[in-house]
């Protein structure tokens, strides 16, 4: 807090909390665009006190306007700067527009819209807008996506899209698992990604999960991931399979029990539920005393019924050691890619469980990625790092020497609004 600010509230102060959020420093950061800047002078670093009392946070320093200062202390008024690299200035920003309405972030991207506006006037009614022509590495074949639905068991249905090259070679069939949390259709950067290498991609709508498939995320069961896993391998056989975070568990139980897949890529593994949502949560809910658990646990904004945690420990889901031994039981090669500071996954134990599979004379291989999130939708520089990573363990699974070409983000969101899913009967896959 701003020396100012500490006097206008009066007294003395007895306590120092120190709770800056690590690594919001642009000094360190994957990005290097604003390192750049401030290495050119073009921006500056904020300073908080002077002397032997100065501490430089790691945001970047701005006017009342948002506008970067310069090394020179001028301002830049062409640029404008907004975002938790304001670290420091606004620490508000790290918890983004909570609590919502007329929030001081809110005010401050309104006035940025507002000035940005002002300067750029939108064009008069039927002038004719010209835009730049994509790159030539932003084309991308076009991709044809059609939806299905699938019964399992008695169990209710899963959601499919696939996604199929409308033209260029077919390379084989990747099956995407998402994220908690995240819908078949959020899984579009990775489809996207591999369309462009030729492959066809059947993205997964799990049941009692969000998106198309039957239930709600409040009854979602590992055990069951596992079986819609197992369910679309059955009507894609040889198929490849990409797991991303939690869905890596149950992707991994489904393999060890036999799921035809010709090979797995795991992505940002949790191998360790337990200790991923201990992280996440932070309570040990896992190995809690059942009858000490709570009705229900919000877990990223979603409410999940108890029965989760039942469910885990019954087909021992729960634990890292029975994620190994499952590991040790999949038949087909498999590829980690994994961040080396994620806070969510302890990369030292998932270099442990493909230093056992190694031993053991299996087919994996594992890439770290220089990144400390888990969550992809937080960091697109990260997030296109991971794709391609993902892209190009396919790839080798196939035995491919083609080389990895992963569109930028802007390519990325253009692609994303380009084509709406067509409706096919359920149950016939594409």
């Amino acid at each position: 807090m701003p020396a100012a600010a500490v006097d206008a509230l009066g007294g003395t102060p007895d306590v120092l909390v120190d709770a800056w959020v690590p690594r919001l420093d642009v000094r360190t950061d994957l990005n290097p665009l604003y390192r750049r800047l401030v290495a050119r002078g073009a921006a500056s670093l904020w300073t908080t006190g002077t002397g032997a009392d100065a501490f430089r946070p790691g945001g970047v320093r701005v006017d009342d306007r948002h506008h970067p200062v310069r090394a020179d202390g001028t301002s830049d008024p062409r640029v404008t700067v907004l975002g938790p690299v304001l670290e420091g200035q606004r620490s508000f920003l790290v918890s983004a527009m909570r609590p919502g309405r007329d929030h001081r972030v809110m005010r401050d991207t309104v006035g940025w819209v507002d000035d940005l506006l002002a300067r750029h006037p939108a064009p008069q009614r039927g002038a004719t807008v010209v835009r730049p022509p994509a790159r030539p590495d932003e084309r991308t074949p076009s991709m044809g996506t059609t939806t299905t639905r699938h019964a399992v068991g008695t169990d209710g249905e899963i959601g499919l899209l696939v996604d199929a090259p409308t033209d260029g070679e077919h390379l084989g069939d990747v099956v995407v698992a998402p994220v908690f949390g995240g819908t078949a259709r959020s899984m579009f950067p990775f489809a996207h990604a591999l369309n462009r290498h030729g492959f066809r991609t059947v993205r997964v709508d799990f049941r009692h999960h969000v998106g198309s498939g039957s239930g709600e995320i409040a009854g979602t069961r590992l055990s069951a991931q596992a079986e819609d896993v197992a369910a679309v391998l059955d009507l894609y056989p040889g198929a490849l399979l990409v797991a991303v975070s939690l869905a890596t568990r149950p992707a991994v139980r489904a393999l060890a029990g036999g799921a035809p897949a010709g090979g797995a890529v795991l992505v940002t593994p949790v191998l360790d539920v337990t200790a991923t949502l201990r992280e996440v949560i932070g309570t040990d809910f896992v190995e809690a005393e059942l009858d000490r658990l709570p009705p229900t646990v919000d877990v990223l904004g979603y409410e999940v019924r108890d029965g989760f945690v039942h469910d885990a420990r019954t087909h021992a889901l729960h634990g890292y050691d029975d994620a190994v031994e499952d590991l040790a039981r999949v038949a087909v090669p498999v590829r980690l890619v994994a961040g080396d500071t994620d806070p969510w996954v302890d990369v030292t134990r998932v270099r442990a469980a493909a230093g056992r599979l190694a031993d053991e004379g299996r087919d994996v291989g594992l890439v770290e990625v220089p990144a400390a999130t888990h969550r992809l939708n937080r960091n697109p520089v990260v997030a296109r790092r991971y794709v391609e990573e993902t892209v190009r363990a396919c790839l080798d699974l196939l035995g491919s020497d083609r080389p990895v070409d992963v569109p930028s983000f802007d390519a990325l969101v253009r692609a994303s609004s380009a084509r709406p899913a067509v409706a096919e009967p359920a149950g016939t896959p594409a």
